[in-house]
């Protein structure tokens, strides 16, 4: 039995015969087909038996004979394909499994486990990577994407379950640093340094308006103050206002009901830390259905607040009558106001209701019924002014007047 194939001469003898008789034999292996399995890398680059990058697997086959050997390979629950190019083992644990055969031989099937994991575990945490808070104590809670160990600052953390963890921490004023390293059962890492601030700052929130529990507004409610630091957000009734850059805020709350009581509550949030501070009042509320003029003065009182017109109002000397300029009043009880130069209209409509009007005409047309009128309308510093008590009566206005003041009141 040659140890190694090839020809042999053999000579054999005895002791009745002892002349040797000579014969040539050529040894040869037994048949025989094999598949090797190269991968690339050629072993496992991380922890546990895993590959942490991807696998490049080579089938070779060999055989002692002349014929020509196929190899067939099927991966997971696949089907078997015929190995030509190189296969590519993506991230999971896969079977691959793989033979060969010529014509006279087929190889018993061979199997191997491949563990591939290329990806980072992904950490979702309870604070962000910059968190400001008043409070001493820490709690870093977050979970795993998959399986592993993690470490804060070098210190392994107990696991509250393969996926979850948490780690508790004092903290001192101002900055306090966290490395957060975790690492997969491939090997894989991921790191987070999170900062977390200390910061114990409380807002502090001055209320200049209302002044007070039971002040009287009329329309609007004033809310006026200052908050510290600047950067806080202020809310009236749960919405938030504006703040400039010094903290300072001037809003109009405008109620949408017609409560005579109607609460007021401020409240300014430190945005860093969510620390809070409130002021609460109950103010008077009354709604001005009102516009108060003055004959010789260009101020009016618009529903509360406080206008300016272009040209006063004044009494006409022949008739005693008051003449407005018809386009404010008019825009401010919501009536469009149009004018024709060529014709000298002034057309007043709200909806299907319509006012003309012609300068120097003493009469107007009121949806399509002719009206007479005290005192014909007159264009003084370039603005038309008409009678204000007939406009404002036809529009559905009472009209009050003052002769001590006089000043004139129009209300529904």
């Amino acid at each position: 039995s040659p140890n190694k194939q090839g020809s042999y001469l053999i000579e054999v003898f005895t002791d009745s015969e002892p002349t040797p008789v000579s014969v040539k034999i050529d040894f040869k292996d037994k048949d025989f087909l094999r598949t090797l399995l190269e991968t690339t890398p050629s072993e496992p680059n991380g922890k546990n038996g895993y590959f942490v990058s991807n696998v490049i697997v080579k089938l070779i086959a060999e055989t002692n004979t002349s014929e020509t050997p196929t190899t067939y390979y099927k991966l997971d629950e696949g089907d078997y394909k015929v190995f030509i190019d190189p296969i590519v083992i993506n991230d999971g644990i896969h079977t691959l499994k793989y033979y060969s055969k010529t014509k006279s031989l087929t190889e018993e099937e061979k199997s191997v486990t491949l563990k591939v994991d290329t990806k980072p575990p992904d950490i979702t945490l309870n604070i962000k990577d910059l968190t400001y808070t008043y409070e001493n104590t820490l709690s870093i809670k977050g979970e795993l994407s998959e399986s592993g160990d993690v470490y804060i600052n070098g210190i392994k953390l107990n696991m509250l379950s393969p996926l979850s963890f948490e780690g508790i921490y004092a903290l001192k004023d101002g900055q306090n640093f966290f490395h957060l390293v975790a690492i997969d059962v491939a090997g894989n890492r991921n790191e987070k340094l999170l900062t977390v601030v200390l910061d114990t700052t409380t807002p502090v929130l001055t209320v200049d308006s209302p002044k007070s529990n039971f002040e009287k507004f009329s329309n609007s409610v004033l809310v006026k103050g200052n908050v510290y630091p600047s950067n806080c957000f202020v809310l009236v009734n749960g919405k938030m206002i504006e703040v400039d850059a010094n903290g300072n805020f001037d809003y109009k709350l405008i109620p949408s009901s017609n409560n005579n009581m109607l609460p007021v509550n401020l409240k300014a949030i430190y945005p860093l830390t969510d620390k809070s501070v409130e002021q609460k009042f109950i103010v008077f509320f009354e709604k001005d259905n009102t516009i108060k003029l003055q004959v010789g003065s260009k101020t009016i009182s618009v529903f509360g607040e406080t206008k300016t017109l272009d040209v006063e109002p004044f009494i006409d000397r022949t008739s005693g009558r008051t003449l407005v300029p018809v386009r404010f009043i008019s825009e401010a009880l919501g009536f469009e106001v149009s004018y024709n130069a060529k014709t000298k209209t002034v057309l007043l409509q709200k909806n299907n209701f319509k006012i003309e009007l012609i300068v120097g005409s003493k009469f107007a047309i009121v949806n399509s019924v002719r009206k007479n009128l005290d005192v014909a309308p007159v264009i003084k510093d370039a603005r038309t002014f008409v009678p204000l008590r007939f406009i404002s009566e036809v529009m559905g206005y009472k009209v009050e007047w003052n002769a001590e003041t006089k000043t004139i009141t129009i209300s529904p």
